[in-house]
């Protein structure tokens, strides 16, 4: 981890500096320990420096540390492009194709399978520590479990919960960063698999999140992961993939790259050049809900096949013809494996203002974990584990109780993201 010092400065800046100052200390060194020690057998020469040397040790540091500060300036920027362009209308949903350019690499759907399983324990732990037991009991035995926390603090919180469970404190390993937020998913970065394993970074949409998008680089760091920043604005829940070449968007993750002077055309070069993603929907979201995100109303559990949710008419009737259309702009879409097959599953109810939804799951090696509320209807939570457990033989649906975490705007899906691969040690 970075310095308590370091963390005052900017995130990005101060990631910059924390690569760049392991090489400036060892080049200091070497011409002090030339210049100062030539002479070891002079007692003056050992206890002081001539003037000569003293300047030059300066103006190696100044240059050295002017770099680091502009290095981490082009990077803050980078990051973080403001335009005076004009917005671009989008109102509609859509397919576009991307042209295919150099395709090599790709990034996996969730449902294959993974080595490592990022979790957002920094906030789960205070909201829910049930459902936090609960992921780690089904899911520690199939895949190395990364919880980000915050503080040494929630680290020792963690390990007395577990072991209250009966469960041995290593069953999960930590990553200590202070992000702002438990929803991991809409920052965490991306991971392609190929020759090896590239970090792809993006800009968080919540600018006043600023450790939490500085995240991906750090992990990327610490863990020895190659890394690229894509160029895009927008929070992970609202991309979803299929490790077929097709992603899945709602327009607002069109919107959220308008500032960046950004037309279709060119995120969706972007999508190709950086994810080498062939075909990108994108689908009409929820009527009402706050973040838009499709992981609220659908997820790709293979492949070639699509679990949308399906709202009546009697309970929600505008959101029950979006989800026909989307189903609809799904269904036309074309895989190696075949056509996209959509399997429905009912959406629970929103009357109350918080948004359920049983499509915000986390795949894990064979393991599904769905959403369940029982305090609500445990008949239809029956139905979406069985929804599951047909469009996913072979793999076995597990429920979590998610009544308090989805109270606090999220589920299952956005405090997690799966790691493919990692590096080599």
């Amino acid at each position: 981890m970075l310095s308590n010092a370091a963390s005052c400065l900017s995130p990005r800046l101060t990631f910059h500096l924390s690569q760049l100052l392991p090489t400036t200390f060892p080049l200091l060194a070497a011409l002090f320990h030339r210049r100062y020690n030539k002479r070891r057998n002079s007692a003056h020469e050992r206890s002081s420096m001539r003037p000569r040397d003293s300047f030059l040790l300066i103006v190696l540091g100044g240059v050295l540390t002017a770099s680091a500060f502009f290095v981490g300036r082009w990077v803050q920027d980078y990051r973080g492009v403001e335009s005076d362009s004009p917005s671009i209308a989008v109102n509609q949903a859509a397919v576009r194709p991307i042209p295919e350019l150099r395709p090599s690499g790709r990034i996996p759907g969730a449902f294959e399978h993974h080595a490592a399983l990022l979790l957002g324990i920094n906030g789960l732990l205070d909201v829910d520590p049930e459902a936090l037991v609960q992921i780690i009991e089904a899911t520690r035995d199939r895949i190395k479990i990364i919880g980000v926390i915050t503080s040494p603090k929630q680290e020792a919180q963690v390990a007395k919960l577990l072991e209250s469970r009966g469960l041995p404190r290593s069953s999960v390993q930590f990553f200590q960063w202070p992000v702002e937020s438990m929803w991991l998913r809409d920052y965490a970065p991306y991971f392609m698999v190929g020759g090896h394993t590239t970090l792809i970074d993006f800009t968080y949409a919540r600018p006043e999140r600023d450790m939490a998008d500085s995240f991906p680089p750090v992990l990327a760091a610490s863990m020895n992961f190659h890394y690229t920043h894509c160029g895009l604005t927008f929070e992970g829940g609202d991309l979803i993939v299929n490790g077929d070449g097709l992603c899945i968007t709602t327009p607002a993750f069109v919107t959220a790259n308008t500032p960046r002077g950004m037309d279709l055309d060119r995120i969706g070069e972007i999508l190709h050049d950086q994810f080498h993603f062939k075909r990108w929907v994108r689908l009409n979201p929820l009527d009402d809900e706050p973040t838009g995100h499709t992981s609220l109303f659908v997820t790709l559990c293979a492949q070639n096949k699509a679990i949308l949710g399906i709202s009546t008419q009697n309970e929600d009737s505008v959101n029950a013809q979006i989800l026909d259309g989307d189903a609809a702009l799904l269904s036309a879409e074309s895989t190696t494996s075949g056509p996209l097959e959509v399997v429905r599953i009912p959406m629970p109810s929103h009357a109350d203002g918080i948004w359920r939804s049983y499509t915000s799951a986390i795949y894990v090696n064979g393991v599904v974990l769905v959403p369940q509320y029982p305090d609500q209807d445990a008949k239809l939570d029956k139905i979406a584990l069985d929804v599951y457990r047909n469009a996913m033989p072979g793999w076995k649906p597990i429920g979590i109780d998610c009544s308090k975490l989805v109270s606090g705007g999220g589920g299952l899906h956005r405090i997690s993201r799966a790691i493919p691969q990692l590096p080599a040690p």
